[in-house]
């Protein structure tokens, strides 16, 4: 038992709170509840093993019930500022819960969520569908395709996570659609899921650097450095020249992460093309940006000439000798 600064007597510990709770008594779910978004970590750790130790399919599936209300909440606050979405620290703790590998509930949780996919709900049935999903599990993978443009950012946000766990080929297409939103956290997270998916996502990736929209150009660009595959320099080169600073920037930075075998493209690039200020600007913080001592040797001759004022077509002079000296030794 504990005893709780202000409160009238003694409060079950987590094993006796999650027994009380498993018994059907609501007062002990909800205290059960609240605990998990405790922001005291060792209660939360407390009451998480007591419930992988000992819940049953009924409690599990109370807690897939509570998240995806929760979720619905979040859906409803967008629309409504009245309505207010339950506790973040909870929702996480009940996401960990599912996924976290843990041999006592495995086959409890998995037989809870795959039931859940077939739930009246949809709200029911996204949640299940990202927990699977978050697990490694595919089965419901096109659920998750649809769930991302959900009403709901959390929803689709969280179907995305789960998409790049999967990190299935015939997803990337809905991520880098993902990353158009307007929703900060849903083009955050698509983000994050492209950067795991490696040389997979990098057509869909390339494409978005045409996008109208500048944050997704600068999104994309960020994954692509991320991946860090020869097979995007091309492209990245291309959007050097990006009317949007901050998309030049992330290219030139993109560059620099892949590094070696992205500068014959950025050399081409500048070979090829007349360059304005803002290419010149980009093209220095890329060469700046470079990790390897002995690029940034290589290149100085062309950094030089890049902050020399108007030398343009002498840019160009230097990156096709560079390029050339460069195929020579390759």
């Amino acid at each position: 038992m504990t005893i709780v600064a202000g409160s009238v007597g003694p409060l079950p510990d987590g094993g006796e709170l999650v027994a009380i709770a498993c018994s059907g008594d609501d007062a002990a779910t909800q205290r059960m509840l609240e605990r998990l978004g405790s922001p005291n970590k060792a209660v939360q750790s407390a009451l998480s093993q007591a419930i992988r130790r000992t819940a049953p399919a009924g409690l599990w599936r109370r807690l897939l019930d509570h998240l995806a209300r929760e979720n619905l909440a979040e859906a409803v606050a967008g629309a409504t500022p009245a309505v207010r979405p339950g506790s973040p620290n909870r929702s996480s703790a009940i996401v960990k819960l599912f996924v976290e590998e843990d041999s006592h509930s495995a086959a409890t949780r998995q037989a809870v969520l795959v039931e859940g996919l077939s739930d009246p709900c949809g709200e029911v049935r996204v949640t299940a569908a990202s927990l699977l999903g978050m697990c490694g599990d595919a089965r419901a993978a096109d659920l998750l395709l649809d769930a991302v443009q959900s009403a709901a950012p959390g929803v689709g946000a969280r179907a995305v996570d789960a998409l790049g766990v999967l990190r299935l080929d015939r997803s990337a297409p809905t991520l880098v659609e993902a990353l158009r939103s307007d929703n900060e956290l849903l083009h955050h997270a698509a983000t994050h899921a492209l950067s795991a998916f490696g040389p997979g996502a990098v057509p869909a990736l390339a494409g978005a650097l045409r996008a109208p929209q500048e944050h997704v150009r600068w999104h994309a660009a960020r994954a692509l450095g991320q991946i860090g595959d020869a097979s995007a320099a091309d492209s990245l080169a291309g959007a050097l020249g990006d009317p949007d600073s901050n998309v030049r920037f992330a290219a030139a930075e993109a560059l620099a992460e892949i590094g070696c075998k992205a500068l014959p493209s950025f050399l081409e690039r500048l070979a090829r093309h007349a360059t304005s200020e803002a290419i010149r600007q980009a093209s220095r913080h890329l060469i700046n940006s470079l990790h390897q001592d002995d690029l940034k040797a290589r290149l100085q001759p062309l950094l030089e000439v890049l902050y020399a004022p108007g030398a343009g077509t002498q840019v160009q002079i230097v990156a096709a000798r560079l390029l050339q000296a460069w195929r020579n030794t390759s």
